[in-house]
């Protein structure tokens, strides 16, 4: 290894200690932002609106549509559907058991 490679080593080293320290400022800086109620938006820094998705309050990007779950929103936002698709279902079976009943 020469020593203009050894060079390059070293400035690629202090140059990714440096964005990592920079990105470590700005990850505080948007945390310090977060400590209030809202919700700032990590893509576009907007503060996020509170909104329902299928029974879940969620907060949702007014600027861009993204939303933002908290830990276990997913999970229930998965079982609301699956327990409305099994009451659509049994609706669906409870109607053509009635038209396939005889009537008394």
């Amino acid at each position: 290894m020469t020593t203009e490679d050894k060079w390059e080593e070293m400035r690629k080293a202090k140059e990714e200690m440096y964005f990592k320290k920079k990105n470590e400022e700005a990850v505080k800086r948007f945390r310090e932002k977060q400590k209030g109620d809202s919700l700032l938006s990590p893509v576009t820094g907007s503060i996020m609106e509170v909104t329902e998705f299928k029974g879940v309050t969620v907060r949702r990007c007014p600027d861009t549509g993204g939303i933002w779950l908290e830990k276990g929103q997913l999970e229930e936002i998965i079982k609301n559907v699956l327990e409305e698709k099994k009451e659509k279902a049994e609706d669906w079976l409870g109607d053509l058991f009635s038209f396939v009943a005889p009537s008394e």
